[in-house]
């Protein structure tokens, strides 16, 4: 009989940064209890592992998109790997049997796709595994996709002038506010402050937390002023100035 597994936004990184996966034993025994099956599909629908927001050296030029996708180093499959195992062993165990794994990237993880060696790293190390944009099943009539592509923050786009790929405008915020909110307030406050904002930011709920945090903790500091000055400054950047107006259009 088959079997389908679907799983989506692990986002499994390299310990540094927003990295905070903490359930490797949980996803192996996951594995494990599937790999006593033969003839499964398991499909990672999308930002399987953290590459945005996984390491400092990923300090992109994003008018120069794609070229700056091709800078990254395929080590950082090897740095999550010494991080996270029990992962890598436990799909490779997975594999093994037969079993089949569809890789589908997403918006944290789209480097793997473009990126030959990071592409090539991956496949050395996980049998039956296929990286893909997307996944149409003829027979089911079942398409697996990650869905960054409807969301205006998330989605990609195509300078007009180029032709060349845009990052999304919420990778751009990501990438920006870490080197100029998140590095500033280290040390400054709480750090499971900082991560709890990781995983509420980008979404409207954004503010509602702030108000939150103000009233739980005696931070000393305007967190909210301080968070809206660098966002403001961010958005008079002139990348940010030069991004698809398409990307902006979600702000009118």
């Amino acid at each position: 009989m088959k079997r389908y597994l679907f799983l989506s936004d692990l986002h499994i990184g390299n310990v540094s940064a927003k990295d905070d996966f903490e359930h490797d034993e949980h996803f192996e025994k996951l594995m494990l209890d599937f790999s006593d099956f033969s003839n499964v599909d398991l499909f990672i629908v999308g930002d399987g592992f953290e590459l945005v927001e996984s390491s400092s050296k990923l300090d992109f030029d994003l008018l120069n998109y794609e070229e700056s996708i091709q800078s990254v180093s395929s080590d950082i499959i090897e740095e999550i790997e010494v991080k996270h195992p029990k992962v890598f062993s436990s799909l490779r165990k997975f594999a093994k049997n037969g079993n089949r794994i569809f890789y589908i990237i997403g918006n944290h993880d789209y480097y793997i796709y473009k990126n030959k060696g990071l592409l090539e790293k991956l496949l050395e190390k996980i049998p039956n595994l296929s990286i893909k944009p997307y996944h149409y099943d003829e027979t089911l009539k079942m398409l697996v996709i990650h869905g960054n592509q409807f969301d205006p923050v998330n989605k990609f786009a195509v300078d007009k002038a180029t032709g060349k790929i845009l990052p999304p405008l919420g990778e751009y915020i990501v990438r920006y506010m870490i080197k100029n909110f998140d590095e500033k307030v280290h040390g400054k406050i709480p750090s499971e402050i900082l991560r709890d904002y990781d995983n509420v930011r980008p979404t409207l709920d954004l503010f509602d937390w702030f108000e939150i945090v103000s009233k739980k903790y005696d931070l000393g500091i305007d967190l909210l002023r301080f968070w809206m000055e660098e966002f403001l400054g961010m958005m008079k950047s002139l990348e940010a100035k030069k991004m698809d107006e398409n990307q902006l259009s979600f702000l009118e």
